[in-house]
């Protein structure tokens, strides 16, 4: 701040600004360029400005990563680059945080592997790591920690002249004492200057309550990601609450989600009842927790924390009606239910089951994990597999169109529906979660999900999804009924008109290509067709966004 204000920033060339504190620019330098990057975290001392990231690419002048790598760069105060470091493990390693003091320039972060000369800690699960350099960049030592089963992640650092504090989260026990809390806890471990551990604390809070929201999985690639035990992707917060996951057949997982919901919606009933009948001794918590509305997250929270003041005061109570309201008390609080599988379960073989869950108005949400092909048992074409594709018995590309699954549900008019693509607009997938999950009725949310069975490169996919929206081949909208109650077209259209032709797209996956190879006449004839059906779609919804379904009568005169 003495000297000026530092911003680093760029893709794929890596830049510094230097600002003086009215905020005129001095000076703008290039640094290296680095594709398929992250810049995570600068930092500066005395000798210089260091920035950290990790990368999929090679820095200059380094061998290329095995998959992601950390790297770490230091200029001198005019910008002028003084060196480059890379390091990585033989899996992915993702920087967190970076700082630098008199003792050197550390790096906190995660690994799925082991760094060079280390030992990987965690059976399952990733480790956290701190790397550290001297400020002439002659690498010192790195030190990786976990639990000896379960895994670890870096989240912060902080250097002095002694050492150096990584902070983050942790599922297993990083000490002898046993942990508070009843999953992730929060851990601070003191390195010195030459990498010993002076102490380790854990920091947790007990949990274990009932689940915000449950799921319904159906059998399939999901299932076996979702539920591959005892690793999963589903997460927990600070006071061990996660969702309830199961999985059920492929047939009848939309029942499966739906039985769920109406065994919810009869706990709530029950627990509505039992507090109405004891509201001369619960007072006004007990009308608070009838009256609220549980639009948000933040009502969510208020209402669960009135369920725990009514158990303490249900505690002092005799009688039935107390223990009969202490067994379904959670009810009470708003629980999200979440019905998720892929494309032929969706489309295809559960669709009688779906269609049926889109017609019954009940609060339930829908996410179909569409690849458009059925990925879990080798690659058969579906309902999903759009025109042209090349699959399992459609050898000679898929000659028939797409369900449009979407105008389906769009069609009983109380649905929210939404298709997204998270590598084409990451801001609309989140909103289209947060809108779905608000919506008091059945929403559907129809994700692109890339897949090997495509012919692409997995490793570029988010890049490959953004081309898929920007050809019109994965449209991106969001219906909601909630909109069409105020009098506005209920369809928004998220996406802008194509720029790119779906032949230019359809070139990049071997699905389509490969038939051009085989009978290249055939192929040219279903890409017009495919064109066309792309072209159609994109006509329809333009026109299904300037429409509102809400009939207006006007006076006759007879």
């Amino acid at each position: 701040p003495a000297t000026g204000i530092y911003v680093a920033g760029g893709a794929p060339n890596r830049w510094l600004r230097k600002f003086n504190p009215a905020g005129d620019e001095i000076w703008f330098v290039e640094l290296v360029e680095i594709s398929s990057a992250r810049l995570v975290d600068m930092a500066i001392d005395a000798t210089g400005i260091y920035v950290a990231g990790d990368t999929r690419n090679a820095l200059p002048g380094h061998p290329d990563p095995e998959v992601l790598d950390v790297y770490l760069l230091k200029c001198d105060k005019d910008g002028n680059l003084l060196w480059t470091r890379q390091i990585g493990s033989p899996d992915v390693d993702l920087v967190a945080g970076l700082s630098v003091s008199a003792s050197g320039a550390y790096i906190a972060g995660l690994t799925n592997a082991a760094f060079p000369g280390q030992e990987k800690v965690g059976f399952f699960g990733a480790d956290a790591f701190l790397i550290q350099y001297d400020t002439d960049g002659d690498l010192g030592w790195i030190r990786q920690a976990g639990h000896f089963f379960w895994g670890a992640h870096g989240k912060a650092v902080f250097a002095d002249a002694t050492g150096a504090y990584l902070a983050g989260e942790s599922i297993g026990t990083l000490t002898s004492e046993p942990k508070s809390g009843t999953d992730r806890e929060a851990f601070a471990r003191r390195y010195d200057a030459a990498g010993e551990v002076v102490w380790t604390q854990m920091f947790g809070t007990p949990g274990g309550d009932f689940p915000r929201r449950v799921v319904a999985n159906a059998t399939g690639c999901s299932s076996i990601y979702g539920g591959n035990l005892p690793t999963t992707p589903w997460a927990t917060d600070g006071f061990g609450r996660g969702p309830a996951w199961a999985n059920s057949l492929f047939e009848d997982n939309a029942e499966f989600g739906l039985g769920m919901r109406l065994g919810l919606d009869r706990m709530e009933q029950d627990a509505r009842l039992l507090v109405t009948a004891l509201l001369p001794e619960l007072g006004d918590l007990g009308t608070q927790i009838l009256d609220a509305t549980q639009d948000d997250e933040a009502e969510i929270a208020a209402q669960r924390d009135r369920v725990l003041a009514m158990k303490d005061v249900l505690a002092t109570l005799d009688g039935v009606l107390p223990r009969r309201l202490e067994s379904v008390a959670d009810g009470l609080v708003r629980t999200g239910v979440w019905i998720v599988g892929g494309d032929g379960w969706a489309y295809d073989i559960g669709f009688g089951g779906l269609d049926h869950v889109l017609a019954s108005g009940r609060d339930v949400n829908i996410l179909v994990l569409d690849t458009e092909v059925y990925s879990n048992t080798g690659g058969q074409s579906s309902k999903a597999t759009p025109r042209a594709a090349v699959a399992k018995f459609a050898s000679g590309g898929k000659g028939t169109g797409k369900k449009d699954l979407g105008q389906i549900a769009m069609s009983y008019g109380n649905v929210y529906v939404a298709q997204v693509a998270m590598g084409a607009n990451m801001t609309q997938t989140v909103r289209a979660f947060a809108e779905a999950e608000k919506h008091r009725g059945v929403s559907l949310i129809l994700a692109y999900s890339p897949c090997i069975a495509h012919g692409i490169d997995m490793s570029k996919q988010m890049n490959h999804q953004a081309k898929a929206a920007e050809s019109g081949f994965w449209p991106l909208f969001r219906y909601d009924p909630a909109r069409e109650a105020d009098g506005k077209p209920g369809l928004r259209l998220d996406s802008r008109t194509p720029t790119i032709p779906f032949s230019e797209f359809a070139r990049s996956e071997a699905r389509f290509a490969m038939l051009r190879a085989a009978n290249p006449e055939r192929a040219d004839w279903l890409l017009q067709r495919a064109q066309q059906d792309i072209d159609d779609r994109w006509h329809l919804y333009s026109q299904m966004v300037e429409i509102h379904r809400t009939a207006e009568y006007a006076e006759v005169e007879e």
